[in-house]
């Protein structure tokens, strides 16, 4: 039956959309609501979109010269420079998508997806702050932000 793989698409359609709200809005929601701040991700996307602050791609497809340095620089000293020179305190990126995190960078946690992985690439989303001072800032915000996060949906702080 030829159709078979696009009815396998038709019943995971509302939990892959499900993801998108859980992720990538949530994510968006934050940027845009809460933090109001330049930012720094690697899917550039949905929290790009109707934000006023500037959202620096780390991962090269919205900034030619970050594209540049993360296939040419093995340390994470690049993401550093660049998060810098964009005046980003906050980095929300999926981890396993780099292999040198600057060692400046603060993790303050992770956002879980509430729900099976259909369309992230990841079901968690981390959350660095790129200083201390950027830190107590996002940690003030998100202690807001998380009140209203969907049901399933978790933000699980790092331990210190």
């Amino acid at each position: 039956m030829a159709a078979r793989p696009y009815i396998k698409g038709l019943f995971s359609l509302p939990l892959a959309a499900n993801n998108i709200y859980q992720q990538q809005y949530q994510m968006h929601r934050f940027a845009v609501d809460y933090y109001k701040k330049p930012i720094a991700v690697n899917d550039l996307g949905y929290v790009a979109y109707k934000n006023s602050n500037h959202v620096l791609d780390l991962w090269g497809l919205g900034s030619e010269k970050a594209l540049r340095l993360r296939l040419n620089e093995k340390s994470g000293d690049w993401m550093r420079d660049i998060s810098n020179e964009a005046n980003t305190g906050l980095v929300m990126i999926y981890q396993d998508w780099f292999e040198n995190v600057p060692k400046e960078w603060i993790k303050i946690g992770e956002l879980h997806l509430g729900n099976k992985r259909i369309t992230p690439a990841s079901n968690k989303v981390a959350f660095y702050a790129t200083s201390s001072e950027a830190k107590l800032d996002i940690e003030e915000k998100l202690r807001f932000f998380i009140t209203t996060l969907p049901a399933g949906v978790k933000f699980i702080y790092t331990k210190d």
